[in-house]
């Protein structure tokens, strides 16, 4: 039985910015390259915007585990930076060691993937680089298939909701990917080889003062994608006539650049950050059919200007972001659709916004966030002739948000935060029907150990590829109505006595519980389209725990999350009511030991494993995703005081059989290396 997919990434068409290769930007290692990742993880307490790289700020020697984030009333979960340079291990696949988070993948490596958190879809699921939403209201999601993990300095995930200075709440709450910051004046050289035949390189070049920092980046990527498979032959159930292929048409190819500069004239500053990222590839059908043709280019291009003023009881924020996006898809054969030969989509978001805060006194902050955007999406169809426009949309948004913290007691925190949504189709139509939302959170403090409880509303209108549709295979619906969700949720956190810097011991664990309105999924037509459609109500309920452990040389975190997606529309149709595409349960764990630490060198040795339960791929429940999980292996060694870095990695070291949302076979066992030099 053939499966569906839940949702298409944004697109992207491919866009050579060579020019840049000259401008080689840091992505300088940290000062302890070789600290164990518990360590690497550990999240400062300042209270800096999330989205801002926060540096390791130790308080009377001690580093906080990776669940304590900037707002404590939420749960979080922070991924630092040992993480994230494993090679052959892609955001997503990093994503996977944080507790509440499921990710969906459209292809073998480097191809498109989404993440959604509590059972939230990806278009509910905000993602942010720096201050740049990723998700560009267009196709609704976030590839974090285009981000490069070297110009990432940590991944913060917000459960359920988000800090206050964020562009929106979030359903299921949100993700931060924080840029690094440029440590020192360097440059680095980075090469990496695989199986399938994966290579990629990447150049970075940085200055760094007092008064400014500046980084260049620019990485190139690829993979053949041509492993082996069993290939059902359009018969699931029928295994007499299965046979072990090659994937074929599934290569794919990248190129990201990204440009961060920040700089302070006193009580100012600025920073500017532009971003670009495409990828090329072999496009895949709904059912397990290869392609022989059919090619589909993602492009994304990004930018964002923010100007901030620092008083002795105030800040006041200008921020302007600008994203425009593309997807273009070649199907000389028709293998995709009978009715074009290529398909266009191009898309823009343009962004104001206005903050400030004011501490009234040392127990009372005031919270005001004013911002409007406007978006445009547009379909270009080419039939035997020229492309021809056959769908243009545009809408603007506006959104205001103000808030209050109290903290009558040193144990006792409170926040209170509203919002005001308008959302219009032309610049001079009235807002008919202004949407609220908002947050009410407390918090118990005491030494090493929190407890909050929190109510939240949420809201999300439709993207505009959603009411008018994004491609032959994804129809859209104009008929549907904008999300609403109410989430409660609990929790506790604690972290034990510190040896070294670190807690020996931590642990978070929370609960939730979410009723949701007019929730939107993209059910499967018999004709094989895919159709968003509102549901009438579902209730989710969840529950997370991770923890760790940190004697000594060796490093231990886990997490485990339960998950109870229902759908309670009184007019469903179908006996089964677990939503699609979810799996009730998923686990991770990561395990690491350094077996040499001397001046000049080191090293470390590890393991990381991952275990998802089965998830449906219709609403009745006929179609199964089986259940699938995978071990690796990671190394690392650096010398001349980290001059050079040798990595490596096994992935799926058990070869165990995966798959994405579309039913194609995910890589088996797989080898990885790179090579990384720093050299000023």
């Amino acid at each position: 039985m053939p499966f569906s997919f839940l949702s298409i990434p944004p697109g992207r068409r491919s866009l050579v910015l060579g020019s840049l290769l000259g401008l080689l930007s840091p992505d300088l290692r940290a000062a302890e390259p070789f600290v164990v990742p518990a360590a690497e993880q550990a999240l400062s307490e300042s209270e800096e915007e999330p989205s801002e790289a926060e540096e390791e700020v130790l308080v009377s020697g001690q580093r906080p585990p990776p669940t304590r984030g900037t707002d404590p009333s939420v749960a979080h979960f922070t991924i630092r930076r040992a993480s994230l340079e494993t090679p052959g291990l892609p955001i997503g696949d990093a994503l996977r060691d944080a507790p509440g988070i499921q990710v969906s993948q459209l292809g073998g490596l480097g191809s498109p993937t989404t993440a959604r958190l509590r059972g939230a879809t990806a278009a509910q699921t905000p993602v942010y680089f720096g201050r740049v939403k990723l998700n560009d209201e267009v196709g609704g999601v976030a590839d974090l298939g285009l981000v490069p993990t070297h110009f990432v300095e940590s991944i913060q995930i917000y459960r359920s909701s988000a800090p206050r200075t964020a562009a929106e709440f979030g359903i299921g709450g949100a993700i931060f990917l924080v840029p690094r910051k440029a440590p020192e004046t360097g440059r680095l050289l980075r090469m990496d080889l695989g199986s399938f035949g994966t290579r990629g390189l990447s150049l970075s070049r940085g200055y760094s003062s007092e008064e400014r920092t500046t980084q260049v980046f620019v990485s190139l990527d690829g993979a053949k994608n041509d492993y082996s498979f069993k290939d059902t032959r359009g018969t699931l159930f029928t295994p007499d006539d299965d046979q072990t292929t090659t994937l074929k048409n599934a290569d794919s190819r990248g190129l990201g650049t990204w440009i961060h500069h920040r700089e302070r004239f006193g009580k100012v500053e600025t920073e500017f950050f532009f971003g670009h990222a495409s990828r090329e590839q072999g496009a895949v059908k709904l059912a397990l059919v290869p392609t022989r043709e059919a090619r589909v280019a993602y492009d994304r291009t990004m930018a964002q200007i923010t100007s901030t003023i620092r008083g002795d009881r105030s800040r006041f924020e200008l921020l302007s972001a600008a994203i425009v996006s593309e997807t273009a898809v070649s199907d000389p054969l028709r293998e995709l659709s009978p009715f074009s030969e290529r398909l266009t989509t191009p898309g823009e978001r343009f962004e104001q916004a206005i903050l400030a805060e004011q501490d009234l006194s040392e127990d009372i902050t005031l919270f005001e966030r004013l911002s409007a955007s406007i978006e445009r999406f547009r379909r270009f169809e080419q039939r035997d002739g020229a492309p021809t426009e056959v769908l243009s949309a545009e809408r603007l948004s506006t959104r205001l948000a103000a808030g209050l913290h109290y903290r009558p007691t040193s144990l006792l925190t409170f926040s209170v935060l509203g919002e005001l949504r308008c959302v219009s189709t032309t610049p001079l139509s009235a807002c008919a029907e202004p949407v609220p939302g908002g947050r009410a959170s407390a918090t118990f403090s005491r030494g090493s150990f929190d407890a909050f409880a929190s109510l939240a509303r949420a809201v999300r209108v439709p993207t505009l590829s959603e009411l008018y549709g994004f491609s032959p295979i994804m129809r859209g619906n104009p008929r549907l109505e904008p999300e609403e969700a109410t989430t409660g949720e609990i929790g506790v956190r604690y972290a034990g006595p510190v040896r070294g810097g670190l807690p020996l011991f931590w642990m978070d664990a929370s609960a939730f519980i979410r009723s949701s309105e007019n929730l939107v999924l993209f059910l499967r037509s018999t004709q094989g389209y895919l159709t968003p459609q509102n549901r009438a109500s579902s209730r989710t309920i969840g529950a997370e725990l991770a923890l760790g452990l940190n004697p000594g040389p060796f490093a231990f975190t886990a997490q485990a999350s339960w998950l109870d997606p229902r759908d309670t529309s009184p007019n469903r149709t179908t006996k089964n009511d677990f939503l699609p595409f979810l799996s009730a349960v998923t686990a991770s764990a990561t395990a690491h030991v350094r077996v040499l630490h001397v001046p000049e060198s080191q090293a470390r040795i590890g393991a990381r494993a991952f275990v998802q339960s089965s998830r449906f791929s219709d609403p009745a429940g006929l179609g199964v995703i089986p259940e699938q999980g995978n071990v690796d292996l990671e190394a690392e060694a650096g010398f001349a005081h980290g001059e050079l870095t040798l990595r490596a990695s096994l992935r799926n070291l058990f070869d165990s059989a995966r798959f994405d949302v579309v039913g194609y076979p995910l890589p088996g066992r797989s080898l990885f290396f790179s090579l990384e030099t720093r050299f000023k």
